[in-house]
């Protein structure tokens, strides 16, 4: 009787262990297969389309079982330019995340033999300058490029997409002796795509500026200290490429050009003066040496310098009724201190002791949202510039990593402010 019990206990044992390896596929999977793809021929920077393949699990009984495109993962689809031509190349993946089962899809990659570009419905057809030298970024928005390519012996061609990224580039041809007075030219652009290369001609085109002016961001004010020797805050704003920088506060010039594009100029084509009758200093630097009156309002004046303009271009502007505020504090800053490491936990500390570890600097009206601060680093101590609050930690009672917050405020003013700092080891 004990000997059928045992028997018929490992028969149920072998039972589940069989049932439970069938029901858990995975750990049945011995491998993947991958078919298809000998139908499409990719060319460089083509995206490999799965639609084009049948995935197959391979399980360890022999039996197969068919696999979604979904369930595997790839470095990359897009067909590399370093990919073979006229040859299959393959790309690696993996089956769900697991490194063992590994599948090779099969890509064939055409050779590129000649590239056609038609440029008739290219959104930029005249490029200009707008100093001696400097075009626009080619565009090849609108410009329809095909690849005529061959795989295993059979030819064929189809429209190719190519970055203008790629080609974000200034003319290098033909405009190395232009002047200001060059007439009308063409230049060559040269587009390279899969080992090739063609050519379309462009007109160039030398854009003079006919037109500047002087204005200011929209709320701009120059801050002041009150003494036409003091602190000067006048300022040039920030440009790049013609535009102003996000958040950009200050005068600037602009710029009109022949073919009506209107562009903020450079800080380093201008130069500045108090009065319209005395010479312009050099470069956007001298805008820090502009006096200002210590009240009111107060005009500004420019030059621009740059070298390509229409004849006879009055180079000069200014702006009006610019207004001259006071400077004030309104706020404060409180920062770490290199001493900050000592602060350990198991020590009481007084107000004059946390004061080391903190740096309290004010903000002034004409910081803005600038990282660099112009107002005063307060004292504490014989002066006390401003108070601590004790009460808002005790490091005796800390551990170690515990994060406590010291907060400050002015004497004068009353502004608050604070900061959170670690608590380091005995």
């Amino acid at each position: 009787m004990t000997k059928k019990v045992f028997i018929g206990v490992l028969v149920a044992l072998m039972l589940f262990a069989f049932t439970a390896c069938e029901n858990n596929g995975v750990s049945q999977i011995a491998g993947v297969n991958v078919t298809g793809g000998e139908d499409t021929v990719y060319l460089p920077g083509e995206t490999v389309d799965l639609n084009d393949y049948t995935f197959t699990l391979v399980m360890y009984d022999g039996s197969t079982k068919p696999a979604s495109a979904s369930n595997f993962d790839f470095d990359s689809l897009v067909v590399e330019s370093s990919a073979t031509p006229d040859e299959v190349n393959y790309i690696n993946g993996t089956y769900e995340g697991a490194q063992n089962w590994t599948v090779q899809l099969p890509v064939q990659v055409g050779k590129v033999t000649k590239l056609e570009v038609n440029a008739d419905e290219a959104a930029t057809k005249t490029y200009y300058t707008s100093n001696d030298t400097d075009y626009q970024k080619i565009n090849l928005e609108g410009v329809v490029i095909t690849a005529k390519y061959e795989f295993d012996g059979v030819e064929d061609s189809r429209e190719v997409a190519i970055d203008n990224k790629a080609l974000d580039a200034d003319f290098t041809n033909g405009t190395t002796s232009w002047t200001s007075s060059s007439a009308i030219a063409k230049a060559e652009v040269t587009v390279m795509y899969g080992g090739q290369n063609a050519t379309y001609e462009t007109k160039l085109e030398v854009n003079p500026v006919n037109k500047v002016e002087l204005k200011a961001t929209e709320g701009y004010q120059i801050y002041s200290d009150g003494t036409a020797s003091g602190s000067n805050k006048l300022a040039y704003a920030s440009v790049t490429d013609g535009k102003l920088d996000k958040g950009a506060k200050g005068v600037y010039l602009e710029a009109t050009y022949e073919n009506g594009e209107v562009l903020a100029v450079e800080g380093t084509s201008v130069k500045f003066s108090n009065d319209s009758g005395a010479t312009y200093a050099v470069e956007t630097a001298s805008i820090n040496t502009v006096t200002i009156p210590g009240t009111g309002n107060m005009t500004v004046y420019a030059q621009y310098v740059g070298t390509n303009v229409v004849a006879g271009l009055t180079r000069t502007a200014s702006l009006a009724n610019l207004p001259i505020v006071a400077d004030s504090v309104v706020g404060i800053k409180v920062t770490e201190s290199d001493t900050v490491e000592n602060f350990k936990v198991g020590k009481s500390y007084t107000a004059e002791e946390l004061a080391a570890f903190i740096t309290v600097q004010q903000v002034k009206a004409s910081d803005g949202d600038s990282a660099t601060l112009t107002g005063a680093e307060l004292d504490y101590g014989a002066e006390e510039d401003y108070t601590i609050d004790l009460t808002s930690f005790d490091a005796t009672k800390s551990l170690a990593g515990d994060k406590v917050v010291i907060k400050v405020t002015t004497t004068e003013g009353g502004f608050t402010g604070d900061i959170t700092l670690t608590l380091a080891a005995k």
